[in-house]
């Protein structure tokens, strides 16, 4: 439906005094001019999947959305935030997975994140929030004045970008505001309306611009010392994989001049190890992609995927908790790995009912080193041996069933039932050293993605 609006306001009753001042120092007669035009004769169409209202300030943006907002009463505004105090991932009434989603959408996707307070948050990040609520509200119409106005520019793309695109698969439209232009080409809006110091103009795009984020971005090789300001968005913030051991190679995404995003592959094995033709055998053919991370800003992009295919082996293997919940390899082809076992279940009933017996019945706070040291001090060194034997029979299991995968879908073929016992007494040998201490640690079970492809 196509609707023309204009706003104009009438000169106010004023004062004689006031009224002769203007005249002397203005040369205006408020009696001439009766009616203050704001806007004339702009054009809408309100059935517009995607209207982007911009201009400069003062020229009736925000009025011409109150008015648009008037003939839809089912739209909806950016909601309020009333529980400040609580974590941001428990403000959204959904499953916190399905949450995770939205935060990543508006660049919160990061852990620390999820867990502060929207007190604890920047005034950015707080509008971010809003817009992430709003989305999971899934509202038919959604208006926004002032959009992303108070987010840095790079920022404001990236998630100008992947809001408008979730908008279009929820089917919301929305009506944007805002002074800044450089929204346009991300927004992809269907209708552009500017207000400028000569006027205002609506412009209908029937085909949207095409994106211009991906085509400014470069891939390029790099090494670990550039990408220490990525680490604290990732789980793993502790990584060495030494060169002579594993042959280490990074590629970064710049944007910028900055460096948004990284990746870190390595062999699957340490060189060392291929004096042993099984080990040989899977390093001649699998990378595995050790590290990957994109800031939070300009997550949901499907960055990632650049990264990805970044590969100079037959094979890349994924082992990732991140894509447990992002369908990102399986939207590239990798096809995902199970290497969750019934005997690997049963072996975990096992160490979990030595938890149990000692008080630790949600294995999780092990990961909090104080804890973890805490339990180990308690525990007699009976009890100790039991579990370090069942922990390291897990460790050295999940390592061969890892191997046994990985060998059967490059191959074919399964090992042998004399390669499966070389590789425990070699995995046994390997590993005998390790501490109680980080068996506990790596033991810990948690949700992870494993792709191949």
């Amino acid at each position: 439906m196509l609707k023309e609006y204009s706003l104009s306001y009438s000169t106010p009753m004023i004062s004689q005094e006031l009224s002769e001042y203007i005249i002397d120092s203005f040369g205006v007669s408020l009696d001439q001019h009766p009616q203050q035009i704001i806007f004339e004769g702009i054009k809408v169409e309100l059935s517009a999947p995607l209207t982007y209202i911009y201009g400069i300030s003062g020229a009736g943006k925000s009025k011409l959305l109150h008015a648009i907002m008037k003939d839809l009463p089912c739209s909806s505004l950016l909601p309020t935030v009333k529980r400040d105090t609580v974590p941001i991932i428990d403000l959204f009434d959904i499953p916190r997975d399905e949450a995770i989603k939205y935060l990543v959408t508006v660049g919160l996707g990061e852990v620390f994140l999820f867990i502060r307070s929207y007190q604890q948050l920047s005034d950015g990040q707080k509008y971010r929030l809003r817009l992430a609520l709003a989305l999971s509200f899934s509202p038919k119409i959604l208006i926004i004045d002032d959009f992303l106005e108070n987010v840095d520019r790079d920022t404001a793309k990236a998630i100008a970008m992947t809001f408008s695109s979730q908008c279009k698969k929820k089917g919301i439209q929305i009506f944007l505001a805002s002074v800044d232009s450089d929204l346009v080409d991300y927004l992809q809006p269907n209708q552009l309306i500017v207000f400028n110091f000569t006027g205002t103009k609506t412009i209908k795009i029937d085909n949207p611009i095409s994106l211009p984020f991906h085509k400014t971005i470069t891939i390029c090789d790099g090494d670990n010392s550039s990408i220490i300001g990525l680490k604290q968005y990732h789980y793993l913030t502790d990584f060495d994989y030494p060169a002579e051991d594993y042959h280490p190679r990074v590629k970064h995404i710049i944007f910028n001049q900055s460096i948004i995003g990284a990746a870190i592959y390595t062999l699957p094995y340490p060189v060392q190890w291929e004096e042993e033709e099984l080990f040989a055998r899977l390093n001649a053919n699998i990378e595995i992609n050790s590290f990957l991370v994109i800031h939070p800003n300009f997550r949901g992009q499907g960055l990632g995927s650049y990264l990805l295919k970044s590969k100079q082996k037959k094979y890349t293997y994924i082992r990732s908790a991140m894509f447990a919940y992002n369908p990102l390899p399986l939207n590239m082809g990798f096809i995902q790995l199970n290497l969750i076992t019934e005997s690997l279940l049963n072996l975990e009933k096992r160490i979990n009912a030595i938890y149990a017996r000692k008080g630790i019945t949600n294995i999780t706070t092990l990961h909090n080193i104080n804890i973890r040291e805490q339990f180990i001090k308690t525990i007699p060194n009976n009890d100790k041996s039991n579990l370090r034997g069942l922990l390291m029979e897990k460790y050295v299991y999940q390592a061969i069933i890892e191997y046994k995968t990985l060998h059967y879908k490059i191959y074919g073929i399964n090992i042998t039932d004399k390669e499966e016992q070389l590789l425990t007494e070699y995995f046994n040998y390997l590993f005998e050293d390790y501490s109680l201490n980080f068996l506990i640690t790596e033991t810990i079970p948690f949700k992870m993605g494993y792709y191949l492809g």
